[in-house]
């Protein structure tokens, strides 16, 4: 389903001869080709959008490009077993990116915010 809806947007929005820039949690492990969840990232990157974050941090180690797991500096997600870099910014043409930085909101309480 996912695979689907990433071809909807490279085929619908992406086509535009106007640029165009995603920005969004598209829930797809953008790190590890093995996963499940990879598949929806290649469909995006690498067609007709850029990966703005392997195009200007190619050497950035895994720790640091994560946006979803648990370790000391991402507490986003307490049940998370495997951080994942599943938030992505996408460019596709007319987009030259300068910079990009992960920032993190201060946890506001220290209840899970999951199930249990």
């Amino acid at each position: 389903m996912q695979e689907q809806q990433a071809r909807g947007l490279i085929n619908g929005p992406a086509k535009s001869k106007k640029r165009t820039l995603l920005v969004a949690a598209f829930n797809s492990d953008a790190e590890n080709p093995e996963s499940a969840a990879y598949g929806t990232y290649d469909v995006l990157a690498g067609k007709k959008l850029v990966d703005t974050w392997t195009t200007l941090k190619p050497k950035a180690s895994f720790k640091k490009s994560v946006t979803y797991g648990v370790n000391d500096d991402l507490r986003l997600a307490p049940y998370s077993v495997n951080p994942e870099r599943l938030d992505l910014v996408l460019f596709g043409a007319g987009f030259t990116p300068k910079t990009i930085s992960r920032f993190i909101s201060p946890v506001e309480s220290a209840q899970p915010l999951g199930p249990p």
